[in-house]
């Protein structure tokens, strides 16, 4: 090892991340080593970062002072997911003014001395949104706010004519682009693209890294997950994960989903106004945008940065006008999104937070009606993604029953297109 390094012992580490580090045959120290040659100065440890499921960051100080993550993926979609994050953040850091951390190296195989993919990019200052919003004054999460509707309008404003990742934006220029780990003989990603050409550039589409998708109980192989050329191709592959719909592998869940998709066929003119099913446009979405992936100042309550967009990509219009936290994301309050609930779920929430509420209304409004319209009127058609997603073909029908039951007028919308208590598997 490099006497540059102060590398990972297990004190430094969290037991469990250790233990999942050592199974995977994940080597950290190959890692810091990486890090250290990269920048060519001293690399000091100095933590472990909040992860998830898919991702641990590892926190390094150079000999500068400056600071630097390495996020090391433990499960990933090899030649995917990682491509896509990056192609992601290149993209928005040449294109938008939301704060991305700068990806300096990267790796999207486990073919490297650290025998997992990673990301080595700057570390961004600011506290998580949930550790810190209710602590702010209503002006701070006001701005807060502002700031979020205006993330969610540059991203809405790229367009391709495919769903899925985005695996590059072939109008950046090389100094716009995160240096790759020479690992011997050009790179490949190994799933098919699709190439989009509009008002927006040239991107290469690959397959969606929907949450359904990469579920950690039952991922969907990528080859299985587009990219997609309708928006109804990407409803169906989310409710049969990737299968065709009669694959015996669907088993009771076949004949549930279905009936989804008819609600879905019923409805989906009534949304002409938001982008067209016939002749889709998607729109760029984070996907991800929780309140651990939104880092605020607490001195100001603006946005300092915008983290993991792995699930990043190109969606339905409608989709991407969801903004993702409870704060702002009042998709409950005005329509039954979940078996679990009686009608929509009234908002119960003092004066000020429902002012902090109207000013991200109207910063959506005034920045994009469009991506407005698609945030207010698209919360029936979230409700049927939403319900595709569930595994338990039990909990969507109880669902579908509380949709009916609250939401479908007969008078001016006919007969109810979903019949579960009469349907029979076609099997």
């Amino acid at each position: 090892m490099s006497r540059h390094i102060k590398s990972l012992d297990d004190s430094e580490l969290d037991h469990d991340l250790a233990g999942e580090f050592d199974a995977l045959d994940i080597d950290t120290d190959a890692m810091s080593s990486i890090v250290a040659s990269h920048f060519n100065t001293s690399c000091t440890f100095l933590g472990i970062l909040p992860g998830g499921f898919h991702a641990h960051p590892i926190k390094y100080r150079l000999g500068d002072g400056k600071r630097i993550v390495a996020r090391i993926v433990t499960h990933p979609r090899e030649g995917v997911k990682t491509e896509a994050e990056v192609a992601a953040m290149d993209c928005m850091r040449a294109r938008t003014t939301i704060p991305v951390p700068k990806v300096h190296l990267f790796c999207s195989t486990i073919q490297n001395p650290v025998r997992a993919e990673w990301i080595i990019m700057d570390f961004v200052e600011g506290i998580p949104w949930e550790d810190c919003y209710e602590q702010l004054s209503y002006e701070q999460q006001r701005t807060a706010g502002v700031d979020l509707a205006r993330v969610m309008s540059e991203t809405f404003s790229l367009t391709a004519t495919h769903c899925g990742s985005l695996l590059d934006d072939c109008s950046l220029r090389p100094d716009q682009r995160a240096a790759r780990y020479n690992i011997g003989g050009a790179f490949r990603v190994p799933h098919s693209t699709a190439w989009s050409i509009g008002t927006s550039g040239t991107f290469a589409i690959g397959p969606a890294n929907d949450s359904t998708f990469i579920n950690e109980d039952d991922p969907v192989h990528a080859a299985l997950c587009g990219p997609f050329p309708s928006e109804r191709a990407y409803l169906e592959a989310v409710a049969y994960r990737g299968r065709p719909r009669d694959d015996p592998s669907n088993g009771g869940a076949r004949e549930v989903f279905k009936r989804v998709m008819d609600v879905y066929d019923a409805v989906r003119p009534l949304y002409r106004a938001l982008d067209s099913a016939d002749a889709p446009t998607f729109h760029f979405a984070h996907n991800d945008l929780f309140t651990t992936n939104i880092l605020l100042d607490t001195a100001t309550g603006h946005i300092t940065g915008i983290i993991d967009w792995d699930r990043s990509g190109f969606v339905p219009g409608w989709q991407a006008g969801y903004p993702g936290i409870n704060h702002f994301g009042d998709d409950c309050s005005r329509f039954t999104v979940a078996e679990c609930l009686d009608g929509p779920d009234a908002l119960d929430e003092p004066a000020e937070a429902q002012e902090v509420r109207e000013s991200f209304r109207d910063a959506l409004r005034s920045r994009d009606p469009t991506l407005w319209d698609n945030h207010w009127d698209g919360v029936e058609l979230r409700a049927i993604l939403w319900n595709l997603g569930i595994p338990e073909p039990e909990r969507v029908r109880l669902w579908v029953e509380k949709y009916k039951e609250y939401h479908w007028d007969p008078i001016l919308r006919g007969p109810f297109p979903a019949n579960l208590a009469t349907s029979t598997d076609p099997s």
